[in-house]
């Protein structure tokens, strides 16, 4: 029906659209929306993942947990991993009262 109308499915209708057909009970219908959505967000993820909970489809949700996670750690590239550690390095300098001025001063200037 939306694509006989020409209506642009955005992630804010999608997610409607799944929310919607999981509370009628038509969960199917939801995972096509689901499934033909593309640039998913967090919200449209949870959506699906709490319809199926919800209409006793555990396994189902489970694995679109699954899912989502390899999805997420798989974006998690070195550079992004290696700013991170070196974020919370400096953190727990700082709590700890060992953070010295050339260190943190390198430290700083070498982050993009």
């Amino acid at each position: 029906m939306l694509k006989e109308n020409n209506i642009r499915m955005t992630v804010f209708l999608g997610t409607a659209l799944v929310d919607m057909y999981a509370k009628c009970g038509e969960v199917h219908l939801g995972v096509e929306v689901f499934e033909g959505m593309k640039g998913k967000n967090v919200l449209v993820w949870t959506t699906m993942i709490k319809g199926l909970a919800m209409l006793g489809r555990g396994s189902d949700s489970l694995m679109l947990v699954s899912q989502r996670r390899a999805q997420v750690l798989s974006r998690m590239t070195l550079p992004s991993l290696a700013r991170s550690v070196r974020a919370h390095a400096l953190g727990w300098l700082t709590r700890v009262g060992s953070f010295s001025i050339p260190w943190s001063t390198t430290m700083v200037l070498n982050q993009r």
